[in-house]
């Protein structure tokens, strides 16, 4: 889902937004590619809410695509319980 806030995102946002529950869901268009500058931008609006093996729900961000060395391919993102 696309939140101007992620602090915002509560449990009850679960009822809006269906699961899918293929291993690849989240897949890749949390990020941009940017021609110009030759490198990866995050959607900063992108929120998943992702469901553990027992039932517990969770809002999840990304934060980056690169390490603090610049490596691209790390991904570094946030997890909050809901």
């Amino acid at each position: 889902m696309n939140v101007p806030d992620f602090n915002a995102v509560s449990l009850a946002d679960t009822l809006d937004h269906p699961f899918n529950a293929a291993r690849d869901a989240i897949g890749y268009d949390w990020k941009t590619y940017i021609f110009e500058s030759a490198s990866y931008e995050i959607d900063p609006t992108r929120v998943y809410i992702v469901m553990d093996a027992e039932g517990y729900y969770f809002k999840l961000r990304f934060i980056d695509f690169y390490s603090e060395q610049g490596q691209v391919g790390c991904p570094r993102f946030e997890v909050v319980p809901l």
